[in-house]
């Protein structure tokens, strides 16, 4: 009876293999020094790498001149920090799992940015208006621009960035025009009949 229970049992050196095995799987894996093919072509994982997080932070950096330019509370360095931050984490996500790891970091990013933005969204208290909706805005976009840019894709995050740009350098104008053409009435005069 003995017999049958060691031999159903696993043995303590089973564990112990088992335990140093699980503890391997927790370990960051080296970056590879290898020329291989990447999404770029065939270049150092190193660069492109450092490439990723570049392109996000110049990213960041264009939008973020934007708002310095309307003299808005964030500027070149915020934006491009929040976008270099969020391609950061999904870089690191990719190294460390699968596309799995990635899409978590994704929506920890996008749930902790709009605290961020929401510390730029301010009600007057003399006028009513509230000020910093498009600044919080451009916040959550750039540090969407930063996960486009951890993820590599190029495309997207060119194409992405311009429209931005676009509707912040254009829209401003537009809604002024908009605004001169068919003026807002006041609330009282909207719910008379």
């Amino acid at each position: 009876m003995v017999e049958l229970f060691r031999e159903a049992s696993p043995s303590i050196e089973w564990h112990q293999r088992e335990q140093r095995a699980s503890a391997q799987d927790f370990r960051v894996p080296p970056l590879p020094r290898r020329v291989e093919w990447t999404k770029v072509g065939c270049m150092d994982p190193v660069l492109e790498i450092a490439l990723r997080l570049v392109a996000a932070t110049l990213v960041g950096g264009v939008i973020g001149l934007n708002r310095d330019l309307h003299g808005k509370p964030t500027g070149v360095r915020t934006m491009g920090l929040v976008a270099l931050g969020s391609a950061l984490i999904v870089v690191a996500a990719g190294l460390v799992g699968g596309n799995g790891d990635a899409t978590r970091a994704v929506q920890g990013i996008v749930t902790g940015i709009g605290f961020l933005g929401a510390g730029v969204i301010v009600k007057d208290a003399t006028s009513e208006r509230i000020h910093g909706l498009t600044t919080a805005a451009s916040i959550w976009l750039t540090a969407a621009l930063g996960v486009t840019c951890g993820l590599g894709n190029w495309v997207l995050a060119l194409v992405a960035t311009g429209l931005s740009f676009m509707v912040l350098m254009l829209g401003g104008p537009i809604e002024k025009a908009i605004h001169r053409r068919w003026p807002h009435k006041p609330e009282d005069q909207e719910m008379a009949p």
